[in-house]
């Protein structure tokens, strides 16, 4: 059994309200395997790419209940892209 912690900010950092509507959603579990030693890159990517898939599934399905994200699309980049933004600017 297993939990999710959740925290909240508000203005200036506090727990005060935001004037928008809060909006909380969450996916469907994942249920990872059990991986006895070191897991395999293939193991790595197959879990990720399952991640990402569900995390855009969400962002896709509930995007519209905000008007400022209706238009805007997910863009999940992995640790090599990041790697090279940096090393371009």
């Amino acid at each position: 059994m297993g939990a999710s912690l959740t925290f909240f900010w508000g203005r200036w950092g506090l727990p005060l309200p935001l004037p928008d509507k809060l909006i909380y959603v969450r996916g469907r579990p994942l249920g990872l395997p059990k991986i006895e030693g070191e897991p395999t890159q293939a193991q790595i990517d197959e879990w990720h790419g399952k991640y990402v898939a569900e995390l855009t599934r969400i962002f896709e399905a509930y995007k519209g209940m905000r008007p400022d994200f209706k238009g805007k699309t997910l863009i999940v980049k992995s640790g090599d892209e990041k790697k090279e933004e940096k090393k371009t600017k």
